[in-house]
């Protein structure tokens, strides 16, 4: 877990809380301003990660005062969670967090997105085409009678 600092203001957020699962190096993004509180980080935590894969046996993080308060550490040894701290060589911590964190991320995500905008206009033509392939244009005249279905709370 870590926090990406320091970024433009989008609505109330202006962080971000990055947590990836070390088995599946599945990684969530979650929007969170810069002063967020331990407290807060825990809410963030409950919602975005125990709720997807419930609580962990461990937590591997970086020595944060937010994730070595007196509340996290009462909270996480209350749901039997340890909570590793290591060293800055350990190989344990490979960088996982720091490679999702660097600019080299930015400009393969802004890279990724393009693409996938790409293909989502190609789909979407394509989709219209097909959808389109046997509709009529209909024309309408002042007396011509049509259905009209209404709910009961139009009538």
């Amino acid at each position: 877990m870590d926090f990406i600092t320091h970024l433009p203001k989008v609505g109330d957020f202006e962080a971000i809380l990055v947590i990836i699962n070390r088995f599946s190096k599945y990684a969530i993004f979650v929007p969170t301003t810069k002063l967020c509180s331990i407290e807060l980080t825990a809410q963030l935590f409950f919602k975005h990660i125990v709720k997807l894969w419930g609580v962990m046996t461990s937590i591997l993080s970086d020595r944060d005062g937010r994730f070595i308060g007196t509340f996290w550490i009462e909270l996480l040894t209350f749901l039997g969670t340890s909570l590793n701290k290591p060293s800055s060589y350990n190989p344990q911590t490979d960088g996982q967090t720091k490679r999702f964190n660097s600019h080299n991320f930015t400009k393969e995500w802004k890279r990724t997105t393009d693409i996938a905008q790409a293909y989502l206009e190609k789909a979407s033509k394509s989709m219209k085409k097909r959808v389109n392939k046997k509709r009529r244009s209909l024309k309408f005249c002042e007396g011509d009678r049509v259905f009209v279905k209404l709910k009961a709370e139009q009538v």
